[in-house]
């Protein structure tokens, strides 16, 4: 196939030999001897035809070069051609692998192949048109990217690569042995040892899912360094970007290449001496492509060339495309490729009218009969981040006054229906400045439309196509004007008997001014956003806004009133009212109202802070005014503190307990009633005598049980003050203290056959009122949980609630357990389209007390089948240690690769003796025979606060917005959790989060109910 494509190039860019026989009665000898000179001559010259003008590209050149002035981003396809880069270019790449992982597949994994070869390296990387910045390691024996965007980031994520990355990749330049180590290590089925992609450059590409930073597909392009293409000034393969990036190298690159080029032998191809001192030689070329050049103050390399192509495109028209970058022209002669770079030549020789054999044809009119006066053209522009963009239109006034029939004497108005635009594609070309040159040259080439057809001596056979040369002739009144060689051939005549070789020049009239570029004009902007008007919103007029009570079943709730009047204007459509509490530095939605509206509501607020608020208008379209000035609202308590609690008494005559009874007080807005007790008479009470906060209803009897477990002695008298506390955090007076009094065991009170291992103080233990066959003295200890609050939930984990479960009774070491239920309620304040799927997310932090790792035995199997995840079995029940919320490791401080592992799974299988864990980490922790180190805080240090158990998620709809209430619903969250044995006190906290709600709704978390228990 690369020979048939090299033939059609070559027979593009070259005219066969033209042998011209002009016989007049030759005899037979004589034919002869012009056919051995024709056999002679014909290796020794072909001539050359240059087809168009300079930089305009033919159909060929526009169809393989396209993609450069397309979108370039990443696609999939079927059997999609691998792409040729050059120089610095933007590429999209072809997809040929894509997977998804994880957790509910949240990890996206894709194969990204950027050239069908091997290139430099890359520079940048970009996603949904965001350029990464990043941080790198080694990981898997490759190195690895980490996206450092905070546009990419979410610490929130529990998928993220760490630090809250999202997005990760590899790269490998084409000259890779082996495949991906970060691949195949997360991946093996799919990226298995013989997955290479020899001799493709492409990234390996990783991405989290988040509803927040990566809800879909991400868009991806890359800006690379292309190939090293060979200089022969050098001798060596390119190493700087003057090189990659220089046309005349690429075109010999091209050529030359034996997997997707013309395979043209070093034979086949013009270097001329490295120095660049032979015209029409690609080290010539390169030379003049290399120099820099200064122009109305701007310096710059002349030509440069950045961009790619696919190994389908034909080969003409990559040659075009990249000759366009220099206005360069490749040539065939003499059995070899030449190249000219647009510049300035010498005249290497003169035409004169003693050389010219026979009358020369002159033409003054171009091929086509059209001339044009004005240019413009479209390139990629890499101030644009590699998008394409326009040049000024270039108009020259000469040129039109010339194409205007009444010349000078037209006026302004007239001249206008005679101007002609050329307009040109520079694919290639990246530069502003550089395309405005190209084009100029390009129009002002087109105007040289003078051509001359003659024939001269055979002093002309060393010259070739694209040769200046001058020609002087007293006739056509020329004196060494300069033309350029375009075409030539070889012709035989018969000059009465005698036969003579002379050569036939086609050519076409040139000038050094070509090359010769003025000022460059102001880009025209080229952004992609359009320069119109900004649309405006008129500001809303503060009202003066209050505080207003308001009861919720029995519970009395605050909201402040917030009044204002609308700007009269039809564009208006609602208004926005924002707030903040004075400490805060961010505003946030309060409501959103309706066009025509004049009020809304901020709820449920604090007493005692101080709200600031702000409002603004919005139109239709979303435009936003200024926010109005500031207004403050300081949260007083609306109604007097409560009363405290009446008819208290408490038992003295009781064994092991003290029975506490009282009435709560008759205020709706009661809360809970504090329960102090102190064996000092008269004591006043604080945070130590605080002995339990207890709920109750209104204006009802309200009995507890106090014994042991709250540290009261027997036989010693315990003074006892209550106090009541209302939602607003305002407390009654205390009581007066009243007695009470707990007894030990007496001796009848208990009848037993067997008791054993009682560690209470019950005293002396002996026949009595207890009947049982066996009491080790383990006994479950239950205790009441009930927590209120009415906090916003936000988008990341907020902790909501702070508790403790005692330390079992007596030191007897017991597990703990979380029976509860969490209360939200989702409002609807507005939404007219309730739709959306709220999701709730709640999780339990329990705090360290130290590493505290125990050896539980060693691995005795392992299954590793699953990506991140293992199942270890280890010999025996090892349940009496081991709990789900704590964490495994090889060494008791979890210094080994990927520690500590989480644990998700454990249970006892009795058929063959083992206990079964399963575990999730970044990568493989045990290997078989391994030791084996739980710690129930996970390795952490003491005081840490680690995540006990796997997030529990809950979907919610948006309720119904109903016509003069808010569309409220609550929602009951049941949250259940044991934990490892311990004998001392546990300190938790209860976080959520909440993803996807619906503007003009909010969730809040109004409570936690249930039971904490010391288990037996």
């Amino acid at each position: 196939m690369a020979k048939v494509i090299k033939a059609a190039v070559i027979t593009a860019v070259t005219v066969g030999l033209s042998i011209v026989l002009v016989n007049v009665g030759l005899g037979a000898m004589g034919l002869a001897l012009i056919e051995g000179i024709k056999a002679k001559m014909l290796y020794a010259f072909v001539g050359t035809l240059v087809a168009g003008g300079i930089g305009q590209l033919t159909n060929k050149g526009i169809e393989a070069s396209a993609d450069n002035l397309g979108k370039k981003v990443a696609t999939t396809g079927i059997a999609v051609p691998r792409q040729i880069v050059y120089g610095l270019a933007r590429v999209g790449g072809t997809i040929v692998k894509m997977d998804s992982r994880g957790n509910n597949n949240a990890v996206l994994s894709m194969a990204v192949v950027v050239a069908g070869h091997e290139i430099e390296g890359f520079t940048k990387v970009f996603v949904n048109n965001k350029e990464l910045t990043t941080s790198s390691a080694t990981l898997h024996n490759e190195t690895v990217f980490t996206a450092t965007n905070s546009d990419f980031t979410n610490t929130d994520n529990d998928s993220n690569f760490g630090s809250g990355a999202l997005i990760r990749f590899t790269f490998h330049k084409g000259d890779q042995t082996a495949v991906d180590g970060l691949a195949t290590q997360e991946n093996s089925s799919r990226y298995p040892t013989t997955c290479k992609l020899l001799g493709c450059a492409y990234f390996y590409m990783e991405f989290v899912y988040d509803p927040e930073k990566m809800p879909s597909l991400p868009e991806l392009f890359f800006l690379v360094k292309g190939k090293n293409v060979f200089d022969p000034r050098t001798n060596a393969l390119a190493n700087s970007d003057l090189q990659r990036s220089n046309p005349a190298l690429q075109v010999r690159d091209f050529i030359s290449d034996t997997t997707y080029g013309l395979k043209a032998l070093d034979a086949e191809i013009n270097d001329g001496a490295t120095n660049g001192s032979d015209v029409g030689s690609f080290c010539h070329a390169a030379n003049i492509c290399d120099a820099n050049l200064t122009t109305d103050g701007v310096t710059e390399t002349t030509y440069t060339s950045n961009g790619f192509f696919n190994f389908s495109s034909a080969g003409g028209g990559v040659i075009q495309a990249i000759s366009s970058a220099c206005a360069g022209n490749l040539t065939y002669t003499n059995g070899q490729f030449n190249f000219f770079a647009g510049a300035t030549q010498t005249a290497s020789l003169i035409v004169t009218d003693e050389k010219v054999l026979g009358t020369p044809q002159v033409s003054t009119k171009s091929a086509s009969g059209e001339l044009f006066n004005s240019v413009k053209s479209v390139f990629v522009d890499s101030g644009n981040n590699f998008n394409v963009s326009e040049t000024p239109l270039f108009e020259d006034a000469t040129m039109l006054t010339e194409d205007t029939p009444d010349g000078a004497n037209a006026n302004a108005a007239a001249k206008q229906h005679f101007k002609k635009t050329l307009e040109m594609r520079f694919p290639m070309t990246t530069s502003q400045t550089m395309a405005q040159r190209l084009q100029k040259i390009s129009l002002l080439d087109q105007r040289q439309t003078t051509t001359i057809n003659l024939t001269t001596t055979t002093e002309f056979l060393k010259a070739q196509p694209n040769d200046h040369i001058n020609v002087t002739n007293e006739r056509l009144g020329f004196t060494n004007k300069l033309f350029k060689i375009e075409e030539m051939s070889l012709g035989f005549f018969d000059n009465d008997g005698t036969v003579y070789a002379g050569v036939e020049l086609s050519l076409r009239e040139t000038s050094p001014s070509i090359f010769t570029f003025g000022a460059y004009q102001t880009p025209q902007d080229n952004s992609a956003d359009p320069v119109i008007g900004v649309p405006t919103c008129p500001i809303p007029t503060n009202g003066t806004p209050s505080q207003v009570k308001g009861q919720e079943g029995p519970t009395t709730k605050i909201n402040i009133k917030v009044p204002w009047t609308n700007a009269n204007d039809p564009k208006v459509l609602g208004t926005e009212v924002q707030y903040k509490l004075s400490g805060d530095s961010t505003y946030q939605t309060a409501a959103v109202a309706t066009k025509g509206q004049t009020e809304a509501s901020i709820s449920n607020v604090t007493v005692g802070e101080t709200y600031n608020i702000k409002l603004r208008h919005f139109t239709k379209d979303n435009v936003y005014s200024d926010l109005t000035t500031q207004m403050n609202v300081t949260v007083t308590q609306p109604d007097s503190g409560p009363d405290a609690p009446t008819s208290i008494s408490a038992t003295t005559d009781k064994p092991l307990m003290i029975e506490v009874e009282w009435t709560n007080p008759s205020n709706v807005n009661l809360r809970a009633v504090e329960v102090h007790v102190s064996t000092t008479s008269g004591f006043t009470p604080s945070s130590s005598t605080l002995i339990g906060t207890y709920i109750g209803d209104v204006g009802k009897k309200k009995t507890i049980i106090l014994g042991v477990a709250h540290g009261l002695a027997f036989d010693t008298i315990q003074y006892i003050r209550l106090r009541s506390i209302n939602v607003y955090g305002t407390a009654s007076s205390y009581t007066s203290e009243v007695q009470g009094k707990m007894l030990k065991v007496a001796n009848t009170d208990i009848s037993v056959n067997n008791l054993a291992a009682i560690s209470a103080n019950l005293g002396t233990v002996t026949a009595g009122s207890l009947a049982s066959n066996l009491i080790t003295g383990d006994v479950s200890e239950v205790y009441p949980l009930m927590r209120s609050v009415s906090t916003s939930v936000s988008t990341s984990f907020t902790d909501h609630f702070t508790f403790s479960i005692p330390a079992p009774t007596n030191g007897i070491a017991k597990r703990q357990k979380i029976d509860s239920t969490i209360v939200f309620r989702i409002a609807n304040e507005g939404q007219d389209t309730p739709n959306a799927k709220t999701f709730i997310s709640v999780r339990c932090m329990k705090k360290s007390k130290g590493v505290n790792a125990v050896s539980v035995g060693s691995v005795a199997a392992v299954d590793n089948s699953t990506s991140f995840t293992q199942i270890i079995e280890i010999a025996g029940n090892v349940l009496n240690v081991v709990d789900i919320s704590g964490g495994v490791a090889t060494t008791n401080n979890a210094s080994g690769t990927n520690e500590p592992a989480n644990i998700r799974d454990v249970f006892y299988d009795a058929a063959t003796n083992r206990t079964f864990i399963g575990i999730e980490a970044s990568g493989i922790v045990f290997s078989a025979s391994d030791s084996v180190f739980y710690s129930d805080s996970k390795f952490t240090s003491s005081g840490t606060f680690t995540v006990t158990l796997v997030d529990q998620i809950y979907f919610q709809i948006t309720p119904p917005d109903p016509d003069d209430t808010l569309g409220r619903q609550s929602i009951f969250f049941p949250y259940k959790g044991t934990f490892g044995t311990t004998t001392t006190a546990t300190e938790f906290k209860i976080q959520s989060k909440r993803t996807n709600l619906q503007s003009s709704c909010s969730l809040d978390i109004n409570q936690i109910f249930g039971t904490l228990e010391n288990i037996s």
